[in-house]
């Protein structure tokens, strides 16, 4: 498929310009967040050189990557249009699906943590057992799902709030306190010694919590569907981005210190260490009722922004299905625009997912193997981008690129899809490398469960897929001329869906 102008069968429209400031505001919403601050606090001092190094293995080539990606084949497509240029419809349905497949298994984390947090309301053991977790996972899910049911995804202020309610405030709270512990003449639980900061690479079990760092900085690619919304793209862009990495690694190493700062390593818990840490603190300077508000405040905030996100991540799959990869019966959308029968299924999996909380020991077990899951997921979707990034320089050469990687020639691709593509592959045997913080997981269990969703995951979609993938005559009855920012036309091949 060209991005060359063809006869509109509707309107041409024009995007609305974006800032770079506010593409940077986006991004840092995208990929910034204290989900995985506890994480990388449980690694100790040297959280700080393992998030640098797996900001440098994801958000540059990532950012490299997608930007031109996005702007050579700028339709609502994404990745799978990407991949499926190069590659053919089935490959491309496959790196939607593992995209897909990432956020779903996300999702159980995310309700784990936010349950595990609402427990610190009233009573705070709760947090550590299997079937309290699990029950929260699937009320939250379920609950969530009903209202998106009803159109929830034009509540976009609420989800913003919720944003702002478990990213910014805990930052402040938390960075707030740990400076205040150390002003005030108290220890700190780790070394803050210019060289406990470097990673211990002789040992490297040590190492393997870096998945944490990388999980936090997926997702950078959904930026690129703005591009075209920005007036001077090849400029712009960049600097847009850097900007959001820079303040979302600030904000990650400056919470994850905190936590380590406060609470001491054998005690920490990489799932709710948020509100732990808080609680430490709270203890410290006699603000007991302080907890309690903050798990509020967090409870509600996740609340909030969840149900966006199933929303999201329901639509994405919807998208593939109207190029012929999905049963016809789950295509369709209910009368308030919702992907009802899609968001079901997602609850149903979420559901099941949840039950790892009972069967594997340790609820902070299962919750790391879950991280490594969507960690590998994720990854593998990045391989085949990488791939068909390389690809698309050859087969599509005259395809215009409004953002190009620099380099004469292909040079700059290769070294930079090309490095990205070889460092991804190590990161995910290294994903597959349990972590020496975490006692009680047994190596046998973590392989079969997180290396056996990964290859699950790999056949489904093949299983699922019901055609070959639409080709683009057959899209051609719904495309659309769209003018970008800087006036320049495109193609926007959006299909309309069946109504319920």
């Amino acid at each position: 498929m060209s991005n060359e102008p063809a006869p509109a069968k509707k309107p041409s429209t024009r995007l609305k310009t974006l800032t770079p400031m506010l593409l940077t505001m986006m991004t840092i919403a995208i990929l910034a967040g204290v989900f995985n601050a506890p994480t990388m606090a449980k690694s100790g001092t040297q959280l700080v050189g393992l998030i640098l190094i797996a900001a440098v293995i994801v958000l540059i080539p990532v950012g490299f990557v997608s930007a031109e990606l996005g702007t050579g084949w700028p339709h609502d497509g994404g990745v799978y249009l990407w991949v499926r240029e190069a590659f053919g419809p089935r490959m491309g349905f496959l790196a939607v699906f593992l995209q897909w497949a990432n956020e779903i298994i996300t999702q159980p984390q995310a309700f784990a943590a936010q349950v595990a947090i609402a427990a610190f309301i009233i009573s705070p053991s709760a947090a550590t057992g299997g079937w309290y977790v699990f029950g929260g996972i699937v009320l939250v899910a379920w609950v969530e799902t009903v209202v998106n049911l009803f159109g929830v995804r034009n509540v976009g202020r609420l989800a913003t709030a919720g944003t702002i309610m478990v990213t910014f405030l805990p930052t402040i709270a938390i960075v707030g306190f740990a400076i205040a512990h150390l002003a005030t003449g108290r220890e700190s639980n780790i070394s803050l010694s210019p060289g406990a900061f470097v990673p211990d690479f002789g040992n490297i079990a040590s190492l393997a919590l870096i998945v944490g760092a990388i999980n936090a900085f997926l997702g950078l690619e959904v930026t690129a569907v703005f591009i075209r919304r920005l007036k001077h793209p090849q400029r712009q862009y960049p600097i847009a981005i850097l900007a959001a990495c820079v303040v979302t690694v600030v904000l990650l190493i400056a919470v994850a210190l905190s936590i380590a700062i406060a609470v001491p390593q054998s005690k920490l818990n990489i799932v709710d260490g948020l509100i732990q840490s808080i609680q430490y603190f709270a203890t410290e300077f006699s603000l007991g009722l302080v907890v309690p508000i903050m798990a509020a405040i967090l409870t509600i905030g996740y609340l909030a922004r969840g149900g966006n996100i199933l929303f999201s991540v329901a639509t994405a799959l919807l998208a593939s299905g109207r190029y012929g990869h999905l049963p016809k019966s789950l295509t369709k959308v209910n009368k308030y625009g919702s992907p009802h029968r899609i968001l079901i299924v997602q609850a149903a999996v979420i559901s099941v997912i949840g039950l790892l909380f009972v069967f594997i020991p340790g609820v902070q077990n299962a919750f790391w193997i879950l991280i490594v899951m969507t960690v590998v997921m994720y990854l593998g979707m990045y391989l085949l981008m990488y791939a068909a990034a390389i690809r698309l320089r050859y087969s599509h050469p005259d395809v215009k690129r409004p953002f190009r990687i620099p380099g004469r020639g292909n040079i700059g691709m290769w070294i930079v899809a090309g490095g990205g593509f070889v460092v991804t592959l190590f990161s995910m045997a290294f994903s597959l490398i349990p972590p020496s913080q975490l006692g009680g997981l047994s190596p046998s269990v973590f392989w079969m469960v997180s290396g056996g969703g990964f290859l699950a995951m790999i056949v489904l979609p093949f299983i699922i897929d019901r055609a070959k993938g639409k080709e683009p005559a057959e899209l051609a009855a719904h495309a659309t001329v769209v003018e970008d920012a800087s006036g320049a036309e495109f193609i926007d091949d959006t299909a309309d869906v069946e109504t319920e």
